[in-house]
């Protein structure tokens, strides 16, 4: 597993071409799969409670495997947790509404299409778009996938509680999450003995007098 530091994700997306590059602001904020960001549609996006839902995912299969020829199909998320509310960010918020009105309508009510109006393909995406913004950025060639992993270290970074992680990944159980990201958690045992003192007893002037008070 790796992650992109937030000033790393900051120098990618400033190399990142557009329209590629809400494909990627969209993954860096939501923790969102790439078959889930390639399924998303306009209407799984709730604009007033600031909201995205994860709905579907879409995937590719080859027509014939002599002449390599693929179409896309909708299928449902990894599991049933995946079916998933994430919240959307102001930032992102304001990006995907520019990006709607500039953006090619289609009859799949895709949310990211190339300049046909069809869906992305992942492959072709990855390598014409995504390892070189990250070469050009002077980054080491991370996964597409590892940018789900940049989400979550920022929550963690932010002091998110794990439960809410948890929600947002669409992770089956706590344990789950712990098991992947349980060794990028702070360490939040330093003074614990002393908040708990303070806590229970306020401030005081020195353990003595506790105990004498008790």
């Amino acid at each position: 597993m790796d992650f992109l530091r937030p000033e790393e994700s900051n120098l990618l997306l400033k190399h990142c071409r557009e329209p590629f590059k809400i494909f990627v602001l969209t993954a860096v904020l939501t923790s969102m799969r790439k078959a889930e960001l390639l399924g998303l549609q306009w209407g799984d996006i709730d604009w007033n409670s600031n909201t995205i839902f994860v709905k579907r995912s879409l995937k590719y299969r080859y027509r014939s495997k002599n002449n390599g020829e693929k179409s896309w199909y909708f299928d449902t998320p990894k599991t049933k947790y995946s079916v998933r509310p994430i919240t959307m960010s102001p930032r992102l918020k304001e990006a995907l509404e520019i990006h709607r009105i500039t953006s090619r309508t289609n009859e799949a009510d895709l949310v990211f299409v190339n300049s046909a109006g069809s869906p992305l393909d992942p492959d072709s995406t990855i390598k014409r778009e995504f390892q070189p913004a990250l070469r050009m950025a002077g980054l080491r060639l991370v996964r597409f996938h590892d940018l789900r992993h940049t989400y979550t270290s920022l929550l963690i970074a932010q002091g998110e509680n794990i439960k809410f992680i948890q929600s947002q990944l669409g992770h089956a159980s706590i344990q789950t999450t712990m098991d992947c990201y349980g060794h990028i958690l702070p360490n939040t045992n330093k003074g614990v003995g002393e908040r708990l003192d303070k806590l229970v007893f306020g401030e005081i002037d020195s353990a003595t007098s506790t105990i004498q008070s008790y």
